[in-house]
């Protein structure tokens, strides 16, 4: 099992390198920041082996094993985290006091630092940059094997080029200060005028970029649904109390795969599950199970009835927290996108709050209810 703290930094186990806490002064605005807890960086992107084994599928462009995993959307990364989280706590590599996720913007360019205060973390002569990473001049226009350049001084490769790493922030021009900062949707300011949907945020540059672009500081804004053959991750192993429990991270998983069952056009019949008996208040009203047999499970079939009236749901969710209490878990998340409207309808933003049950080994939504909402600017 892995150690629970680092003996020093850079600290290998496991593909995973220790970055103890600190301080350090943060992109070009020199915002002072404090990590107040150590964590354990992925030595390397995801790699397609990696993402294929946990995910069961492989979008990327330039195809290989050791090559980095690209293509899918930031939610696949976090959900592919939480995923490996449940993997590895069942076979009894890591505990229930750590988890995976998306390094925060912080701790991503902490560990690109590793200790240091210059432009890369090799140091300030862009003449050493082939040494260290894939970028325009030395790519041929593509990704290559994770890990075959130097590593920085904390054993991790690639934080210069190669992919353009998502974190889990979303975007704002210039980063908070203070102990462990991370900003969600909820601390952005509305765009009225433009999307419902916050801007992401990628990190490290890529095969793409200019030498000036793989600085440790630069930070690239990102759409809300950016994807393609530039976009790759890293996972950081980090105490629970800043990421999810057990519980916390199955939920959550359960959660996006009810929300899936309402944007993908794969789910033809079943998009939305309950136990017998049970009301459901569903983000679309209000629904009452269908007859079933006894001890068996309902299922709507509701998708065809929709689809004939001409219309389609498009959704994106984030910020999801849960509440456990017991033998009921509270989720909450923010929604941005159409319920089921016409298509020339303008996209809402809802906060939506769910209470499931854990019901012969599966979970279930036993009350639902949204509200429009807005963040403070």
């Amino acid at each position: 099992m892995l150690p629970s703290v680092g003996s020093k930094a850079g600290q290998e186990h496991e593909q995973l390198c220790w970055c103890p806490p600190g301080s350090f002064k943060m992109s070009f605005e020199g915002t002072e920041v404090n990590l107040s807890k150590g964590f354990w960086m992925g030595k390397n992107l995801v790699t397609q082996e990696q993402y294929q084994r946990i995910m069961g599928e492989n979008p990327s462009t330039f195809v290989g094993e050791s090559l980095p995993a690209e293509s899918m959307r930031k939610r696949d990364a976090m959900t592919f985290a939480r995923k490996l989280t449940l993997r590895e706590r069942e076979a009894g590599k890591i505990s229930e006091h750590w988890c995976y996720q998306l390094p925060t913007d912080a701790q991503w360019e902490y560990a690109c630092r590793a200790g240091t205060s210059t432009a890369y973390s090799f140091g300030d002569d862009t003449n050493q940059l082939d040494e260290h990473a894939w970028y325009r001049d030395n790519s041929g226009n593509r990704t290559h094997p994770v890990g075959s350049k130097k590593a920085n001084p904390w054993g991790l490769h690639d934080m210069h080029g190669n992919c353009l790493e998502f974190v889990r922030d979303a975007y704002l021009p210039a980063p908070p200060s203070g102990t462990d900062p991370e900003i969600t949707s909820v601390d952005l300011p509305p765009r009225p005028a433009e999307s419902q949907f916050p801007f992401a945020l990628g990190r490290g540059g890529g095969w793409f970029f200019p030498a000036e672009g793989l600085q440790s500081r630069v930070r690239s804004r990102l759409g809300a649904r950016d994807r393609g053959y530039q976009l790759g991750f890293r996972v950081a192993l980090v105490p629970t109390d800043m990421g999810r429990s057990a519980r916390e991270t199955e939920i959550i998983l359960q959660v996006e795969k009810y929300v899936e069952h309402f944007r993908d056009e794969k789910y033809k019949e079943s998009v939305a599950t309950m136990a017998p008996d049970m009301t459901v208040y569903a983000p679309f009203g209000l629904l009452r199970g269908m007859p079933v047999p006894e001890g068996k499970i309902g299922v709507f079939h509701i998708y065809q009835q929709l689809h004939s009236q001409g219309l389609r749901l498009l959704l994106e969710v984030d910020n999801i927290r849960v509440v456990d209490y017991g033998d009921l878990v509270l989720a909450t998340y923010i929604s941005r996108g159409k319920w089921w409207v016409p298509p020339n309808a303008p996209a809402v933003t809802r906060r939506v709050t769910q209470l499931w049950k854990q019901i012969d080994g599966q979970w279930f939504v036993v009350h639902a209810h949204t509200s429009d909402y807005r963040p403070n600017p």
